[in-house]
């Protein structure tokens, strides 16, 4: 990983320069502030006293498993349902998907927890059923990534659709406005 830009409190990581510009950082965007705030929930008081809980993102591949509050197979499939490899970062411990506008449109915590800035979904099997978790915001939804409940004949038309869901919800990222 290259040096970090320093930017104001936060350091972005060099490499994010060129995907999402040098005068916005994802952290910073008002249209991110309800997947933070979501993160942040979550952690325990303690928590958010560390500092490799601070709002900042990083390369996946430089988080450590002691820094994970996702489990490591729902980290790996958030990346494989991401469009590009480059949408991939770390915030707080857990996996976002950031469009190259910088809008977060995905994140996923715990072990089975994948929310998705998707507004409406067509396809109800990809829901989660009965979800722990209250989606991150209006237009988020909590989608079942495991496909549980899900016959196996009918897995892989249903994998496509997440897929496909994830895509639309990078394009839909990619349109808001601040």
């Amino acid at each position: 990983m290259g040096a970090p830009l320093s930017k104001g409190a936060l350091a972005l990581p060099a490499e994010s320069v060129g995907v999402f510009g040098r005068h916005r950082d994802p952290c910073d965007d008002p249209r991110n502030a309800e997947v933070i705030a979501f993160l942040r929930r979550h952690l325990t008081l303690a928590e958010q006293l560390w500092p490799r809980f601070v709002p900042e993102l990083r390369a996946v591949r430089d988080v450590t498993m002691g820094e994970l509050r996702t489990h490591p197979d729902l980290v790996g499939e958030l990346i494989d349902l991401a469009p590009s490899r480059k949408d991939a970062w770390m915030l707080m411990g857990a996996p976002v998907l950031i469009a190259p506008s910088g809008v977060m449109y995905a994140t996923a915590f715990s072990m089975h927890e994948l929310m998705v800035r998707c507004g409406d979904v067509a396809d109800p099997r990809l829901l989660a059923p009965a979800s722990r978790e209250e989606p991150v915001g209006p237009g988020w939804h909590a989608l079942n990534v495991w496909l549980s409940g899900v016959p196996r004949p009918d897995r892989p038309a249903a994998r496509r659709n997440l897929m496909q869901l994830v895509a639309r919800a990078r394009s839909t990222a990619a349109k808001l406005r601040s």
